[in-house]
């Protein structure tokens, strides 16, 4: 819903019924569902055509990594670094590997256990000690769970988040974390009830009109 009024000023008003919108929308997967192993350019399936009503289909697919950089309605530098080859040192990018990949080919095999917008679960097999690669822009906050091992992500070249795996079979997790901005937001919340608890009793004690 937000990509939509975002893109309202620019896209499908006055281009096409509501109808039509709504029947590229209807092609979006209901709730959250666990991004699919596939190579990243398979995400996009939308014409120009439909490019120019609702946006890119990337803000409703449901999927994770895109095959081309989206300046709109935000610009990520990491994004625009990747999706620049020469800012790839010479490196191809990752389009044709799915969000979550081995960073060689000791992985033998990868599958995801659970999937939510702030945890990913991972099962991995593995022949020797490697890397996991999460295909997405590397951020704060971002850690990984290995038994009882937690730490920072990595960065992987241009922009993405990767954790050491073990040689055997063992599970992963990424997790977000964003302890800051919690208890930012839990001190917000109390200033705010300390304010109207004041404005309350400062309006009781003053005299009546």
């Amino acid at each position: 819903m937000l990509a939509c009024l975002l893109n309202i000023p620019f896209t499908g008003v006055g281009k096409a019924s509501v109808a039509q919108v709504q029947a590229i929308l209807n092609q979006s997967p209901i709730g959250i569902p666990a991004p699919a192993l596939l190579p990243i350019l398979q995400n996009d399936s939308s014409s120009m055509e439909q490019r120019s009503m609702i946006g890119d289909w990337s803000m409703y697919n449901k999927q994770i990594g895109v095959g081309r950089e989206v300046t709109y309605p935000i610009i990520l530098k990491n994004s625009r670094a990747y999706f620049d080859k020469d800012a790839i040192t010479g490196k191809e990018n990752h389009l044709n590997k799915p969000f979550i990949f081995g960073a060689d080919s000791n992985i033998i095999s990868i599958s995801i256990q659970s999937f939510s917008p702030q945890a990913i679960l991972v099962n991995v097999n593995s022949s020797a000690a490697s890397q996991l690669i999460l295909q997405q822009n590397y951020y704060l906050h971002w850690y990984y769970v290995n038994g009882n091992e937690k730490k920072s992500v990595n960065t992987f070249e241009t922009s993405f988040m990767s954790a050491p795996v073990t040689k055997g079979k063992s599970q992963i997790l990424f997790i977000f974390e964003p302890n800051i901005v919690r208890a930012a937001m839990l001190i917000s919340a109390i200033v705010l009830c300390i304010y109207c608890l004041l404005l309350l009793y400062y309006f009781k004690r003053s005299p009546k009109l």
